[in-house]
């Protein structure tokens, strides 16, 4: 939609607010690709992202639409392995975090080793 911006403000850290001359026309129907649940890259180059996921989550995976770049392929085992071309940002490191032992990223490496890092310290907190 040429002149169209959609941006996704934190309501929470709006510090101040003013009324402008301006108006505001709202969409009627915004696409779909609007809001990803992964977000687009903003100052990197998208990267191709591999990770398995097991049987116990596969089926949450299979079930939504995470980026309109998603490859997935079956696992002889019930799980699945996704791929995606994406920033390698904080927001996906989150995601990929957000399902624990259950996904392990295959490559690229740096991701992988971010990955490993962060569990890693999540880890040193619960054996203190």
């Amino acid at each position: 939609m040429p002149g169209t911006e959609v941006r996704t403000f934190a309501v929470e850290r709006v510090e101040d607010i003013s009324l402008l001359e301006e108006h505001y026309t709202p969409i009627e129907e915004l696409p779909d690709e609007a809001f990803p649940i992964l977000s687009a890259c903003i100052r990197d180059h998208p990267s191709t992202s591999r990770s398995n996921s097991d049987p116990g989550v596969a089926d949450y995976v299979r079930a939504r639409a995470w980026h309109h770049s998603q490859r997935i392929a079956e696992r002889g085992d019930g799980g699945l392995q996704l791929s995606l071309n994406v920033c390698l940002d904080r927001a996906l490191t989150s995601w990929i975090l957000s399902f624990g032992p259950f996904a392990k990223v295959l490559s690229p490496e740096s991701l992988k080793s971010e990955i490993a890092h962060d569990l890693a310290d999540a880890a040193a907190i619960y054996q203190r």
